[in-house]
């Protein structure tokens, strides 16, 4: 014979019949001070996995065997707790009615509190503590008392706080509950907040009962429900794709910035390359340009032009023919020779006036800065001869002088050329 959930007694089940996975419940038997209480395991086994497993109830048994009450062979489980306790906490896991809220009183909802934190049913825990949170009461002293013995840790925070701010000051009863230690040190917190007020209190509390409230934040863990696992994995997910994004932008900065320092100093490299090249030719040019001065100083020094010897235009000097002594006549504006135009400041070389120039040391109406010619266009200093094109200085009569002193009737490619010669 069997009995169905409604109570009812039938004949055996056929072995040709199933049984629903749903609506088929196995019981369990408990023992609680020698009084037996009997339920479906389907509720204790899904909102308690560390009950079911410490109790047995997960091992996959079938339904228990029908058994009188006196019956020596009745396998019941034996609970530490008040049967008070145990039948408010049935009320709670086997509502007779369900329709509308679940209605209990406040030792009631104490005592699920008490036997769901034992037991982790951590659902019913939450449920007691929301239920209980505006019957806590307004002692101040039961709150600490119960938020340090069921590890709710704004119970704690508030029965401290309260203590803190109220008029009457803490009594040897009040002393004899929380504990002379806990005591003193909220008589301190007490007397430091009265001369200071902008302390910030919760946080100064927290600082002095660290040890409680570490305790509180290391059991609540045990205390999860599943909504509250499932929030927990989805607050650290998003956690940690908030760490990889401002891990990746900061990677990114660092690289930009890297890149950024890496443009910025060859650019500035070859800003340096490119001054150092123009400083190194304008310091060639400035070099050069000292050689050329230095050397047509030198040169303009140690032509000197003799009075007594006369050379007339055209005539040629050919090796080992004495050498000719050109001495610099004194700047004069006076004309040897009359000329066309006036030459200012000119110099006159052979006892001929420089005429056409400004300026200038030539001498044979030569038209350039120094020139020595008669009729010339020289290009360049101290160039100049009979209609010649001297490209450079000192160039000779009839003569296409490409560098240097050039001589009469030849054209020399470098250095001082002798009259005649090459």
């Amino acid at each position: 014979m069997t009995t169905t959930s409604s109570g009812m007694t039938q004949s055996a089940i056929s072995p040709q019949c199933a049984f629903d996975e749903d609506y088929y419940w196995d019981f369990v038997t408990f023992s609680v001070e020698d009084l037996l209480f009997r339920v479906p395991k389907y509720r204790i086994m899904s909102d308690s996995e560390t009950f079911a497993r410490e109790h047995g109830l997960d091992q996959d048994n079938t339904s228990e065997r029908e058994y009188s009450s006196d019956d020596p062979l009745l396998n019941a489980i034996k609970l530490d707790a008040s049967v008070v306790d145990f039948r408010a906490f049935l009320k709670a896991l086997y509502p007779k009615f369900i329709q509308g809220e679940l209605l209990l009183s406040t030792d009631e909802w104490l005592s699920v509190l008490k036997l769901s934190s034992k037991w982790f049913f951590n659902g019913f825990r939450k449920m007691a503590i929301e239920k209980l949170a505006p019957l806590a009461g307004t002692d101040p002293m039961e709150k600490v008392r119960l938020g340090k013995e069921y590890s709710v840790e704004s119970w704690l925070l508030s029965g401290y706080r309260e203590l803190v701010e109220r008029d009457a000051v803490i009594s040897v009863e009040d002393a004899r509950k929380v504990g002379l230690e806990n005591a003193i040190e909220l008589f301190g917190v007490r007397e430091e907040w009265r001369a200071d007020r902008a302390i910030p209190l919760e946080s100064r509390l927290k600082s002095v009962f660290s040890s409680q409230f570490e305790t509180i934040a290391a059991a609540q863990a045990s205390y999860m429900t599943a909504e509250d696992k499932e929030e927990e994995a989805k607050r650290k997910e998003r956690a940690e794709k908030e760490a990889k994004a401002a891990k990746e932008l900061k990677e990114k900065e660092a690289k930009d910035a890297a890149e950024r320092e890496e443009r910025e100093a060859r650019e500035a490299a070859e800003r340096q390359e490119r001054e150092a090249r123009e400083a190194a030719e304008r310091e060639e040019k400035s070099r050069r340009l000292e050689e050329i001065s230095k050397e047509v100083v030198e040169l303009s020094t140690e032509l000197k032009v003799d009075p007594a010897v006369s050379l007339p235009i055209g005539a040629g000097l050919t090796m080992g023919a004495p050498k000719v002594s050109m001495q610099p006549v004194t700047p004069s504006l006076s004309t040897a020779i009359p000329s066309k135009e006036p030459s200012a400041v000119g110099y006159t070389w052979f006892g001929a006036p420089a005429s056409g120039t400004t300026n200038s040391y030539s001498s044979f109406g030569s038209s350039s800065p120094f020139g020595f010619g008669t009729q010339a266009d020289a290009s360049s200093a101290f160039g100049g001869s009979v209609k010649p094109d001297a490209s450079s200085a000192f160039g000779g009569i009839k003569a296409d002088a490409s560098s240097a002193f050039g001589t009469f009737g030849q054209k020399s490619t470098l250095g001082l050329g002798t009259f005649g010669a090459k």
